[in-house]
């Protein structure tokens, strides 16, 4: 990173890239992520453009392993955050499904005459 004093990274094991190239696309797809800011307090993460299928309406979210949370950076803008100072690589994952608005199906069992969720 030319950037000393910050920087986000996608991580392949372990290791920050700038760039990473992905063999295919899967909505269940996970990557995550490593930051760096020199001065604690508010920061932010947003996204600058897109393309493939990104413009063509799959949606982006960031995850926030600290507080639980999944914000959607496609819709919703930036993802505003506070962090002390330092190197940090649990704590955001970029991911394409939001797993918070799953719903499991309910089924129906004709051998117990009820829904099984």
């Amino acid at each position: 990173n030319i950037n000393t004093d910050m920087y986000l990274a996608s991580l392949i094991d372990g290791e920050g890239y700038a760039i990473q190239g992905r063999p295919s696309f899967e909505d269940t797809d996970e990557v995550p992520l490593s930051y760096k800011v020199a001065t604690a307090g508010n920061h932010s993460i947003a996204i600058d453009h897109v393309s493939g299928i990104f413009a063509d309406g799959q949606e982006i979210y960031l995850k926030d392993n600290l507080l639980g949370t999944i914000h959607n950076l496609t819709n919703d803008g930036a993802y505003n955050f506070t962090t002390n100072a330092g190197t940090f690589s649990e704590r955001f994952e970029v991911v394409y499904a939001n797993s918070a608005l799953g719903v499991d199906k309910p089924t129906f069992n004709e051998n117990l005459d009820h829904f099984i969720i």
